[in-house]
């Protein structure tokens, strides 16, 4: 059972700066909560009480909203002093983590992904890291990643917005095991670039498919949308 989250929240949020200008991209108010709000909630539903989030841009707003801590989680702002990549802040933030596998979010992304079903997944095919995938109509935003009929992840595609295609996309959703993480990986890194590709190399990186809700609020027009969704969550 997995009992333990890194939120990575320490982007600078650039595409969204004209909209939301003064927090950090998670913190963005969204049907008038903190978009971290529903990803906190979305952990405690399936079952996982110890959260850490990856700070670094503005760090003090998130860590100033979790000083009087309402959620039933027991929560952890870990700040990176100075960036540390996607990957360096998660490296950062499993020294709080006491678990063999830890999951890991994107803090601008909501992806409904049954947690449970990840980690079985990971277990049957014994894989280091399993990513949560969905399907989209426009890849081109993303990238497109591409598995085999086992589901290990052969390939990720660059991001080009002048080709409209479908496919699957890396749904910022991730399941690590800590141990394995920690030893393959420098300080300071991307974990798409640094971790996840040497692995596709390695065939170590497998993927599952789920088609529920799921919205990254890092463009406007997503951020408005939802504003207009979780009005009803």
């Amino acid at each position: 059972m997995i009992t333990e989250a890194i939120i990575l929240a320490g982007g600078f949020g650039t595409r969204l700066q004209k909209v939301v200008s003064d927090v950090p991209k998670p913190m963005a108010p969204v049907a008038d909560k903190p978009f971290l709000h529903y990803l906190i909630l979305q952990l405690q539903q399936q079952g996982i009480f110890k959260i850490i989030i990856s700070t670094g841009y503005k760090a003090e707003v998130i860590a100033n909203y979790f000083v009087n801590n309402k959620y039933q989680a027991e929560i952890i702002c870990c700040k990176e002093e100075e960036p540390l990549g996607t990957g360096g802040g998660i490296k950062y933030a499993m020294q709080f983590c006491n678990s063999s596998e830890v999951l890991v979010l994107n803090g601008d992304t909501y992806f409904d992904v049954n947690f449970a079903a990840m980690q079985k997944t990971m277990h049957a095919h014994q894989a280091k890291a399993l990513l949560a995938l969905r399907f989209v109509e426009n890849a081109s935003r993303y990238g497109q990643v591409l598995v085999n009929e086992d589901n290990c992840i052969i390939s990720f595609s660059e991001k080009n917005t002048e080709q409209q295609i479908a496919g699957l996309i890396n749904g910022g959703t991730y399941l690590l095991n800590k141990e394995y993480f920690i030893k393959h990986t420098p300080e300071k890194f991307s974990i798409e670039t640094n971790f996840f590709e040497p692995q596709v190399k390695q065939a170590c990186l497998f993927g599952t498919q789920f088609d529920n809700y799921f919205i990254d609020i890092g463009i406007a027009v997503d951020y408005y949308k939802a504003n207009e969704d979780f009005r009803t969550f």
